[in-house]
């Protein structure tokens, strides 16, 4: 599928295959890069959303629910549900890169993690 707008600077593509969104490009608007990504990293592509994939929505059409999880460590693909999830199993800063690889690469990510290290409430000691 492709859109352009070249009066706008407006430039979208999403390509399908096997029913499985496995491309996806946004240029100069994107209002619906969250939802449109989690159709993507789901795997589908339903038929009745695909005529709605390159309109400007911030929220899928119909009030499908779609996994919208924030990617927190794009070099390792990991989601911030899933650096929660370690967090509330106790790991610390050291213990998700070596589970979940997160900060590993560029580092970039890490502030966010330690933001969410520090927004977590002090364990009781047993």
């Amino acid at each position: 599928l492709a859109y352009d707008d070249p009066r706008r600077a407006v430039g979208k593509r999403v390509r399908i295959e096997d029913g499985r969104i496995v491309a996806l490009r946004l240029a100069g608007e994107t209002a619906a890069r969250q939802w449109l990504r989690g159709l993507w990293e789901s795997g589908s592509a339903d038929a009745e959303l695909r005529r709605w994939l390159l309109a400007p929505l911030s929220a899928p059409p119909g009030g499908a629910t779609i996994n919208t999880d924030r990617t927190l460590c794009n070099c390792m693909n990991v989601s911030q549900s899933k650096v929660r999830a370690g967090i509330e199993r106790g790991l610390d800063l050291t213990g998700l890169k070596q589970e979940l690889g997160c900060g590993t690469s560029c580092g970039s990510c890490v502030p966010e993690i330690k933001r969410l290290l520090a927004s977590q409430p002090e364990r009781a000691l047993s």
